[in-house]
């Protein structure tokens, strides 16, 4: 599952996801436009923020999908 679609199920703003994971805003707004990734120290809290409902694997095909095709 995606983090955007995780936080839209769960009623967490951008914000509330930030203070949960412990960085700004910003950040949490690149990943889930999957403009950047989250560190691995970013990526481990979001797996146990979520209760493992969002995977490394997700998060790394989020970012792909929005990579240019090349």
């Amino acid at each position: 599952m995606f983090l955007e679609q995780w936080s839209r199920l769960n009623n967490i703003n951008t914000q509330q996801l930030a203070d949960r994971i412990g960085c700004s805003r910003p950040a949490v707004s690149y990943w889930l436009a999957g403009k950047t990734r989250p560190s691995a120290r970013h990526t481990a809290s979001i797996i146990r923020i979520t209760g493992g409902e969002v995977t490394a694997d997700d998060l790394q095909r989020a970012w792909q999908k929005m990579r240019p095709q090349t």
